[in-house]
């Protein structure tokens, strides 16, 4: 989760604290290994930027059928 992403709208008050919040769990390397988990369990590219890759429904489907055969048809 980049910085970027927080650009919009204002930068004080319950926004601000939501944003260093979310800033301060982020984990790079653990978004790293996320990322290749899913990649080895569901044989998939996921695209280098990992949020918008998860935006990919065939990849979510793949991984939820992995993880319990069948709960997406």
């Amino acid at each position: 989760m980049s910085s970027t992403q927080f650009n919009k709208g204002p930068s004080y008050g319950l926004w601000a604290e939501v944003k260093n919040q979310l800033l301060s769990k982020y984990d790079p390397q653990k978004e790293a290994e996320l990322h290749s988990w899913i990649e080895g369990l569901t044989s998939l590219s996921i695209s280098p930027d990992f949020q918008q890759g998860l935006k990919d429904r065939i990849i979510l489907h793949t991984l939820m059928n992995e993880l319990q055969p069948g709960s997406v048809p």
